[in-house]
């Protein structure tokens, strides 16, 4: 079985995936072929956990590829904390944010309040095209990171994961690719 974890990112992804690692029966990896072009992109190995925002871009291909045979988890943060954290990460090049901001909305400057509104865009839009290509699958499920470690065990245990769970759990209370703001303790959670 493969799993794909999807998401629009700065949701908890890296600590999912490290959670993951410790399945014996599966492999896990946190965006593992961002740098590969079709097909190798897509080409995930049987018993595999990828966890990765960007296959959001892929929707279409995962379908036609794997369809109702793997397993989706649509993980989630609360909206708002989120586009928070993406804003956050505005200055950085690169960053998914400004890279929806110039490529998608094809805004070549960006004051900071539309900066705000961009980011709140994107994270609705790529919710719900998850929730869209989530309708027909009958192997999936919602992870909310407000709901962890809890919910992450009960997604251990939907997959059959063996392994450690307990140190899967616990993974939940390290915070991995925190936005420097949020490393501090100063600012609002931008888990990644």
């Amino acid at each position: 079985m493969r799993v794909f974890v999807l998401t629009t990112g700065r949701t908890a992804s890296t600590t999912f995936a490290r959670a993951c690692n410790h399945a014996t029966n599966f492999t896990a990896a946190h965006e593992s072929r961002i740098h590969r072009v079709l097909p190798e992109r897509l080409d995930y190995p049987e018993q595999h956990i990828e966890v990765d925002n960007r296959l959001f871009f892929y929707l279409g291909l995962l379908d036609e590829l794997y369809g109702q045979d793997a397993f989706y988890v649509h993980l989630t943060r609360d909206p708002a904390e989120v586009a928070r954290s993406y804003r956050q990460r505005w200055q950085f090049r690169g960053t998914l944010g400004r890279g929806w901001a110039r490529m998608v909305m094809l805004r070549r400057k960006t004051s900071p309040e539309m900066a705000d509104r961009v980011s709140a865009d994107m994270v609705a839009s790529i919710n719900a095209g998850i929730r869209m290509f989530l309708k027909d699958k009958p192997h999936q499920m919602a992870v909310a990171l407000e709901d962890c470690p809890g919910a992450f065990l009960e997604f251990w245990d939907a997959i059959g994961a063996e392994g450690d769970r307990e140190a899967a759990a616990d993974e939940w209370g390290v915070r991995h690719n925190a936005s420097r703001q949020d490393a501090s303790g100063t600012g609002p959670g931008g888990r990644g």
